[in-house]
């Protein structure tokens, strides 16, 4: 009997933590795919657009 509780509270401690996990995972998701954006961590900015490449976007609509 009493390693029948021992063995439902390990089951118990690892199941909660998971479900919260998940449960975090799955909102971190949904949030991510509406709010969409990207970072240049580059030292000199190398993937980034420069002013003058954004001026054109801007007229070209």
């Amino acid at each position: 009997m009493i390693d029948k509780m021992k063995n439902f509270d390990f089951k118990k401690s690892v199941f909660v933590p998971g479900l919260l996990l998940f449960t975090m995972l799955l909102l971190l998701n949904a949030i991510s795919n509406n709010y969409f954006f990207r970072l240049d961590l580059t030292d000199n900015d190398m993937y980034s657009l420069s002013a003058s490449s954004k001026s054109v976007f801007k007229t070209s609509r």
